[in-house]
């Protein structure tokens, strides 16, 4: 019972938007935020947030499968905890927080992994999704979304359309190699050259795993070609995340033990005739040591390192290893985390990654 329930998280949490038109909506919005909006994100969050909660109730009728031991999460729950006592107004943002936090447990406790494929259609089946209307949105038909000069899918915006692409790329191929032609397009459609880098080294890691097959090859020559050239031609892109960068930086160095606080990142840069303003560091990593400090980040990236060594890959663990670690580099260039719609999927993916790790050692 509680895979269906994650099984249909997975695919609505990404997707599923619903227009404050439906009255109950914009009364929950009131009641826990004191003010209703239209706005992606806050109707993103409220699925992401209700999603977690029906999880948890499933979960209660649901027998643990496996004990959970993450030493590292606990600490970085322990950090977070520290953080919100020593910067008391960071407390309204702790809930969504402890709801990600929440969402890993119960995966990687309660999720059944004998077989992972029916998570892996899920994804493909969203990829397929993201690709018709990103296809649709190149032609110029417009549904959902109002017109906009860049083509975003169902995700709204094109980083996060290329990102879930992304991941979905090592899903498909282990599943059916031609399927791969799905988020290809998804991805090359939406020019995120953060999202292409990304896949490039993901599928390296799967093609190292599994060994160079001759079918592989065109995959793989196609995706590093395109993706030479995307990162050629958008490089100045990338490089205005460079302020937010050196201001991440230079705001963890300057409470590099207790940070600055979980939500509290804001830079305005003024260097331009309209100034810049930046509302995350563009940067999971970043972000995290700007907020809980150097030992936040320690124990993060000792969380991350865990999850890819101590136990047998099948085929299917490959897969869903190479898009953590899609996940994990698209981290480096944005703060995916921070939208609800990916950070669903990527707290599932992990989970599952842990709870594979545990039931095969």
């Amino acid at each position: 019972m509680f895979n269906i329930a994650l099984g249909i998280f997975l695919l609505l949490s990404p997707i599923l938007f619903l227009h404050l038109s439906v009255p109950a909506l914009a009364t929950l919005q009131f009641h826990q935020f004191g003010h209703f909006s239209n706005s992606i994100n806050l109707v993103q969050l409220q699925i992401f947030m209700y999603g977690v909660v029906l999880l948890g109730i499933v979960a209660l009728f649901n027998a643990p499968k496996r004990l959970f031991g993450d030493d590292y999460f606990k600490w970085i729950l322990l950090l977070c905890f520290v953080s919100v006592y020593l910067h008391p107004k960071t407390l309204k943002f702790f809930p969504i927080i402890f709801l990600g936090f929440l969402l890993y447990y119960l995966v990687s406790v309660c999720a059944s992994v004998k077989n992972l494929k029916p998570f892996f259609k899920v994804i493909i089946f969203v990829s397929l999704l993201n690709t018709i209307f990103a296809v649709l949105q190149f032609f110029g038909v417009h549904f959902l979304f109002s017109k906009k000069d860049e083509i975003i899918g169902l995700m709204n915006y094109k980083s996060q359309l290329g990102i879930y692409q992304a991941l979905a790329l090592p899903i498909c191929y282990v599943v059916n190699p031609f399927l791969c032609i799905i988020p290809i397009v998804g991805l090359l459609l939406s020019k995120s050259a953060t999202a292409i880098v990304a896949a490039v080294i993901g599928m390296g890691y799967l093609f190292k795993k599994r060994g160079l097959y001759i079918h592989s090859i065109p995959v793989w020559l196609c995706i590093f070609s395109i993706s030479a050239v995307f990162l050629y031609k958008h490089f100045y892109k990338l490089s205005m995340r460079f302020p937010a960068w050196i201001e991440s930086i230079k705001g963890g160095l300057s409470h590099p033990f207790v940070g600055n606080g979980i939500g509290t990142f804001n830079y305005i840069d003024n260097k331009f005739r309209i100034p810049v303003e930046y509302q995350d560091p563009y940067s999971i990593y970043l972000g995290v040591f700007y907020a809980l400090g150097i030992f936040g980040l320690v124990a993060l990236i000792f969380f991350l390192k865990d999850k890819f060594f101590g136990f047998e890959q099948s085929s299917m663990t490959k897969a869903l290893s190479a898009s953590c670690v899609v996940l994990l580099v698209a981290g480096l260039g944005y703060s995916f985390m921070d939208y609800p719609r990916l950070a669903g999927t990527a707290v599932v993916l992990l989970g599952l990654l842990t709870a594979v790790k545990k039931e095969s050692v």
